[in-house]
Protein backbone atom coordinates (compact mmCIF):
# COMPACT_ATOMS: atom_id res chain seq x y z
CA UNK A 1 0.00 0.00 0.00
CA UNK A 2 1.26 3.21 -1.19
CA UNK A 3 0.65 6.99 -1.55
CA UNK A 4 0.03 9.53 1.68
CA UNK A 5 -2.31 8.91 4.09
CA UNK A 6 -3.28 10.61 7.10
CA UNK A 7 -4.68 9.94 10.62
CA UNK A 8 -7.39 11.93 12.20
CA UNK A 9 -9.24 12.41 15.29
CA UNK A 10 -12.45 13.32 16.68
CA UNK A 11 -13.35 13.61 20.25
CA UNK A 12 -16.80 12.52 19.81
CA UNK A 13 -18.80 15.18 22.70
CA UNK A 14 -21.26 15.81 20.36
CA UNK A 15 -23.52 13.07 18.47
CA UNK A 16 -22.92 11.93 14.92
CA UNK A 17 -25.40 14.70 13.46
CA UNK A 18 -23.27 17.46 15.22
CA UNK A 19 -20.08 16.28 15.41
CA UNK A 20 -16.93 18.34 13.99
CA UNK A 21 -15.06 16.98 11.20
CA UNK A 22 -12.16 14.83 12.19
CA UNK A 23 -8.85 16.70 12.55
CA UNK A 24 -5.60 15.73 10.85
CA UNK A 25 -3.14 15.36 13.51
CA UNK A 26 -0.27 13.70 11.76
CA UNK A 27 0.72 15.91 8.63
CA UNK A 28 2.98 13.05 7.28
CA UNK A 29 3.84 12.57 3.79
CA UNK A 30 4.30 8.85 4.27
CA UNK A 31 2.34 5.84 5.21
CA UNK A 32 0.73 5.64 8.32
CA UNK A 33 -0.70 2.68 10.33
CA UNK A 34 -1.56 1.06 13.90
CA UNK A 35 -2.38 3.90 15.55
CA UNK A 36 -3.43 3.88 19.32
CA UNK A 37 -4.72 6.34 22.06
CA UNK A 38 -4.91 6.74 26.21
CA UNK A 39 -6.88 9.07 28.15
CA UNK A 40 -7.02 10.62 31.48
CA UNK A 41 -8.53 14.04 32.33
CA UNK A 42 -8.40 16.58 29.27
CA UNK A 43 -4.88 15.13 28.48
CA UNK A 44 -4.92 12.78 25.20
CA UNK A 45 -1.90 10.83 24.09
CA UNK A 46 -1.69 9.34 20.66
CA UNK A 47 1.03 6.80 18.70
CA UNK A 48 1.00 5.62 15.57
CA UNK A 49 4.05 3.83 12.96
CA UNK A 50 4.99 6.81 10.49
CA UNK A 51 6.52 5.51 7.84
CA UNK A 52 9.53 7.61 5.60
CA UNK A 53 10.03 7.21 2.09
CA UNK A 54 11.94 4.05 2.33
CA UNK A 55 9.04 2.31 4.07
CA UNK A 56 10.86 1.90 7.46
CA UNK A 57 8.77 2.71 10.62
CA UNK A 58 9.53 4.67 13.65
CA UNK A 59 7.38 5.40 17.02
CA UNK A 60 5.34 8.83 16.76
CA UNK A 61 3.79 10.72 20.04
CA UNK A 62 1.57 13.98 19.85
CA UNK A 63 -0.55 14.66 22.77
CA UNK A 64 -3.27 17.30 23.84
CA UNK A 65 -4.03 18.71 27.32
CA UNK A 66 -7.04 20.68 26.08
CA UNK A 67 -9.07 17.64 25.29
CA UNK A 68 -8.34 17.46 22.09
CA UNK A 69 -9.00 21.18 21.09
CA UNK A 70 -5.49 21.64 20.36
CA UNK A 71 -2.04 19.23 19.64
CA UNK A 72 1.43 19.72 20.72
CA UNK A 73 4.48 18.93 18.00
CA UNK A 74 4.92 15.23 16.88
CA UNK A 75 7.64 13.63 18.80
CA UNK A 76 9.33 10.70 17.05
CA UNK A 77 10.37 8.27 19.14
CA UNK A 78 13.25 5.74 18.31
CA UNK A 79 14.58 5.38 14.88
CA UNK A 80 12.99 4.28 11.20
CA UNK A 81 13.98 0.64 11.95
CA UNK A 82 10.94 -1.20 11.14
CA UNK A 83 8.06 -2.63 9.43
CA UNK A 84 5.98 -3.92 11.79
CA UNK A 85 5.95 -1.87 15.80
CA UNK A 86 2.56 -3.00 16.92
CA UNK A 87 2.06 0.88 18.50
CA UNK A 88 0.61 0.58 21.93
CA UNK A 89 0.16 3.83 24.86
CA UNK A 90 -0.94 3.76 28.37
CA UNK A 91 -1.36 7.01 31.13
CA UNK A 92 -0.66 6.01 34.76
CA UNK A 93 -1.73 8.59 37.26
CA UNK A 94 -0.68 12.04 37.19
CA UNK A 95 1.71 12.83 34.25
CA UNK A 96 3.44 9.27 33.44
CA UNK A 97 2.72 7.92 29.86
CA UNK A 98 4.32 4.68 28.58
CA UNK A 99 4.98 3.78 25.10
CA UNK A 100 5.56 0.13 23.99
CA UNK A 101 6.61 -1.10 20.52
CA UNK A 102 8.52 -4.08 18.53
CA UNK A 103 11.70 -2.05 17.41
CA UNK A 104 13.56 -3.63 14.26
CA UNK A 105 10.82 -5.92 13.08
CA UNK A 106 10.67 -6.62 9.41
CA UNK A 107 8.40 -8.86 7.53
CA UNK A 108 9.04 -12.47 9.20
CA UNK A 109 11.49 -11.83 11.42
CA UNK A 110 10.57 -9.96 15.43
CA UNK A 111 12.49 -7.70 16.89
CA UNK A 112 13.13 -6.22 20.26
CA UNK A 113 11.09 -4.79 22.87
CA UNK A 114 11.26 -1.06 23.43
CA UNK A 115 9.50 0.81 26.27
CA UNK A 116 9.69 4.72 26.58
CA UNK A 117 8.66 6.40 29.61
CA UNK A 118 7.77 10.06 29.91
CA UNK A 119 7.58 11.48 33.91
CA UNK A 120 6.36 15.28 32.68
CA UNK A 121 3.30 14.71 30.12
CA UNK A 122 4.94 13.63 26.86
CA UNK A 123 7.74 16.34 26.59
CA UNK A 124 10.62 13.85 27.33
CA UNK A 125 10.43 10.33 27.10
CA UNK A 126 13.80 7.95 28.10
CA UNK A 127 13.71 4.82 25.83
CA UNK A 128 14.75 0.88 26.97
CA UNK A 129 15.39 -2.03 24.86
CA UNK A 130 14.38 -4.38 27.46
CA UNK A 131 16.61 -7.17 28.37
CA UNK A 132 14.68 -10.86 27.15
CA UNK A 133 12.87 -8.57 24.94
CA UNK A 134 14.68 -9.67 22.06
CA UNK A 135 12.79 -11.83 19.28
CA UNK A 136 9.72 -10.36 20.50
CA UNK A 137 6.55 -9.48 18.22
CA UNK A 138 2.90 -8.94 19.24
CA UNK A 139 3.40 -6.78 22.48
CA UNK A 140 0.53 -6.18 24.73
CA UNK A 141 -1.25 -3.25 26.00
CA UNK A 142 0.63 -2.23 28.86
CA UNK A 143 -1.43 -1.43 31.63
CA UNK A 144 -1.09 0.38 34.91
CA UNK A 145 -2.80 0.34 37.97
CA UNK A 146 -2.09 0.26 41.90
CA UNK A 147 1.61 0.87 41.18
CA UNK A 148 2.51 -1.56 38.60
CA UNK A 149 3.28 -1.42 34.79
CA UNK A 150 1.81 -4.51 32.49
CA UNK A 151 3.54 -5.99 29.55
CA UNK A 152 3.12 -9.19 27.97
CA UNK A 153 4.58 -10.26 24.41
CA UNK A 154 5.26 -13.40 22.62
CA UNK A 155 9.54 -14.02 22.67
CA UNK A 156 10.33 -16.97 19.73
CA UNK A 157 13.85 -18.48 19.72
CA UNK A 158 15.14 -17.44 16.61
CA UNK A 159 14.90 -13.98 14.91
CA UNK A 160 12.83 -15.76 11.83
CA UNK A 161 9.18 -15.97 13.25
CA UNK A 162 8.88 -18.84 9.80
CA UNK A 163 11.50 -21.33 11.43
CA UNK A 164 9.20 -23.49 13.62
CA UNK A 165 6.73 -22.26 15.96
CA UNK A 166 8.98 -21.94 18.91
CA UNK A 167 7.30 -19.21 20.96
CA UNK A 168 6.80 -18.65 24.70
CA UNK A 169 4.16 -15.68 26.10
CA UNK A 170 6.07 -13.10 28.48
CA UNK A 171 4.66 -11.31 31.05
CA UNK A 172 6.90 -8.24 33.27
CA UNK A 173 5.90 -5.95 35.82
CA UNK A 174 7.80 -2.78 36.76
CA UNK A 175 7.60 -1.06 39.97
CA UNK A 176 6.38 2.30 40.05
CA UNK A 177 9.59 4.06 41.01
CA UNK A 178 12.29 2.74 39.12
CA UNK A 179 11.02 0.61 36.70
CA UNK A 180 13.15 -2.46 37.41
CA UNK A 181 11.11 -5.50 35.36
CA UNK A 182 10.41 -8.66 36.89
CA UNK A 183 10.45 -10.83 33.99
CA UNK A 184 9.18 -14.35 33.66
CA UNK A 185 7.50 -16.77 31.65
CA UNK A 186 3.18 -16.20 31.37
CA UNK A 187 1.80 -18.15 33.92
CA UNK A 188 -0.58 -21.12 32.92
CA UNK A 189 -3.36 -19.29 32.36
CA UNK A 190 -1.43 -17.08 29.74
CA UNK A 191 0.25 -19.85 27.71
CA UNK A 192 -2.44 -21.37 25.53
CA UNK A 193 -3.29 -17.49 24.11
CA UNK A 194 -1.76 -14.77 21.63
CA UNK A 195 -2.28 -11.78 24.13
CA UNK A 196 -3.46 -8.53 21.86
CA UNK A 197 -4.53 -6.29 24.91
CA UNK A 198 -4.42 -5.91 29.17
CA UNK A 199 -6.30 -3.46 31.26
CA UNK A 200 -6.02 -3.18 34.63
CA UNK A 201 -7.39 -1.45 37.86
CA UNK A 202 -6.53 -2.06 41.19
CA UNK A 203 -5.10 -5.58 41.46
CA UNK A 204 -7.23 -6.95 39.25
CA UNK A 205 -5.32 -7.63 35.69
CA UNK A 206 -7.66 -8.77 32.68
CA UNK A 207 -5.93 -10.20 29.60
CA UNK A 208 -8.01 -10.66 26.52
CA UNK A 209 -6.13 -12.66 23.38
CA UNK A 210 -6.41 -15.54 20.65
CA UNK A 211 -6.23 -19.45 21.22
CA UNK A 212 -4.98 -21.77 18.96
CA UNK A 213 -8.89 -22.74 17.45
CA UNK A 214 -8.88 -18.54 16.39
CA UNK A 215 -11.30 -18.46 19.86
CA UNK A 216 -11.27 -14.86 21.97
CA UNK A 217 -10.50 -15.54 25.31
CA UNK A 218 -10.30 -13.59 28.30
CA UNK A 219 -7.94 -14.41 31.33
CA UNK A 220 -7.91 -12.81 34.65
CA UNK A 221 -5.74 -12.11 37.48
CA UNK A 222 -6.92 -10.83 40.93
CA UNK A 223 -3.43 -10.82 42.79
CA UNK A 224 -1.40 -8.24 40.13
CA UNK A 225 -0.86 -10.36 37.61
CA UNK A 226 1.31 -13.07 39.61
CA UNK A 227 -1.25 -16.21 38.62
CA UNK A 228 -4.19 -15.85 35.92
CA UNK A 229 -7.37 -17.76 36.21
CA UNK A 230 -8.11 -20.00 32.99
CA UNK A 231 -9.38 -18.19 30.24
CA UNK A 232 -12.99 -18.16 29.48
CA UNK A 233 -14.73 -18.49 25.71
CA UNK A 234 -15.49 -14.47 25.08
CA UNK A 235 -16.77 -15.31 21.11
CA UNK A 236 -18.64 -18.47 21.24
CA UNK A 237 -18.99 -18.55 17.89
CA UNK A 238 -17.44 -21.20 15.32
CA UNK A 239 -15.56 -18.91 12.89
CA UNK A 240 -12.44 -17.38 13.79
CA UNK A 241 -11.90 -14.05 15.84
CA UNK A 242 -9.33 -11.53 15.33
CA UNK A 243 -6.96 -8.26 17.21
CA UNK A 244 -9.87 -8.16 20.06
CA UNK A 245 -9.55 -5.50 23.38
CA UNK A 246 -10.46 -5.26 26.54
CA UNK A 247 -11.19 -2.59 29.32
CA UNK A 248 -12.00 -2.68 32.78
CA UNK A 249 -13.70 -0.03 34.73
CA UNK A 250 -14.52 -1.19 38.78
CA UNK A 251 -15.47 -4.21 38.74
CA UNK A 252 -16.40 -4.57 35.37
CA UNK A 253 -14.63 -5.67 31.79
CA UNK A 254 -15.45 -4.89 28.64
CA UNK A 255 -14.50 -7.22 25.93
CA UNK A 256 -14.87 -6.26 21.83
Amino acid sequence: MGGRTALSYDNGEDDTETSDAPVNISNNAGRLLWPAIAAQGDNIYVVWEDHNSNEQAAMAFRSSSDGSETFGDTTILGNHDSEDLDPQVVVALGSEIYVAWISGAFEEFAGNLTLASSSDGGDMFDLMTMDGGNNAIDVATAARSGGSLYLAWQQHSLRDVTEGNDDTNMFATFGRSDLQVLLEEADDGLRGMTIYSMSAIDSAVYAVGIDSSGTVVLAKSDDGGETFGEPANMSCSGGSSHFPSVAASGSNAYVA
